[in-house]
C-alpha cells in the first residue's frame, strides 16, 4: 500500500520492488497486490482487502510519516489510532505482519500500540527521518531474506513466520547492522508470556 510521495512526481516503490518478485516467484502478477491510498477512506478500504482470504500475509505500507501519523495525499495524516481501528475492523480473522516504509513512525511506543491488536503479528519500520533510497535498499534486503530465505546448503530452511523474521533480522544485524541502526530500523514482536515487546534488530 503506497501513499503519494511528491506532488509533481510519479516515483513509486512498486518499481523498486517488482524485480524482487520477478526473480523469486514464478508468477509475479499473482505474488503481490498493489494499491495506492490518498486518504483515510482509501487506506481503510485497502486494509480491508488485504485481510481477505488468500491475500498476502505481509502488508508493506510506503508513505511519508511522522511520530503519530502516515500520509496519503489528500488529507492531513492517518493517525495510528485510525490505522489500528482499520485493522481491527477488517474482514475475516487472519493476522498480518506490517512493514512501514515511513519516516519516524515505528517507535517502540507506536509498535506496542499497534501490537495491542491481536490481528497484528509483527511490526517493522523506521524511528528516524530516512532517505528514500537508503530505506528502500534496506527494505528490499530485509524482504528478500524474509519472503525468500536462502540459508545455504546443509542449513535448515526457516518456514514459520517467526523463524523467517529471525532469519531476516539476523542477516540485517550481521550484514547491514551499522546502516540499519543509523536509519533507526526496528522489527518488533511480542515477548512470550509477559505482554511486552522486543526488537529483533540489536
Amino acid at each position: 500500500l503506497e501513499g503519494k510521495w511528491f506532488p509533481q512526481s510519479h516515483v513509486s516503490i512498486r518499481e523498486m520492488f517488482n524485480p524482487l518478485f520477478t526473480v523469486w516467484t514464478s508468477n509475479p502478477g499473482l505474488s503481490q497486490h498493489y494499491e495506492q491510498f490518498t486518504n483515510e477512506d482509501a487506506f481503510k478500504a485497502a486494509i480491508n482487502h488485504a485481510f481477505k482470504a488468500y491475500q498476502a500475509n505481509t502488508i508493506y505500507i510506503g508513505a511519508h510519516g511522522d511520530r503519530n501519523t502516515i500520509h496519503g495525499f489528500h488529507d492531513e495524516g492517518i493517525s495510528r489510532a485510525y490505522i489500528r481501528n482499520s485493522i481491527r475492523q477488517a474482514e475475516g480473522s487472519s493476522r498480518r505482519g506490517f512493514y512501514f516504509g515511513s519516516c519516524n513512525f515505528i517507535s517502540a511506543n507506536n509498535a506496542r500500540f499497534l501490537l495491542e491488536s491481536p490481528r497484528v503479528a509483527w511490526v517493522a519500520g523506521y524511528e528516524t527521518e530516512v532517505d528514500w533510497i537508503d530505506s528502500t535498499a534496506l527494505d528490499i534486503f530485509f524482504l528478500k531474506c524474509f519472503l525468500f530465505p536462502s540459508p545455504g546448503r546443509g542449513r535448515t530452511m526457516p518456514r514459520s513466520t517467526n523463524d523467517r523474521l529471525a532469519f531476516a533480522s539476523r542477516h540485517i544485524n550481521q550484514d547491514m547492522g551499522p546502516f540499519a541502526r543509523r536509519l533507526g530500523f526496528h522489527v518488533f514482536v511480542r515477548r512470550n508470556g509477559n505482554g511486552g515487546i522486543k526488537d529483533l534488530i540489536s
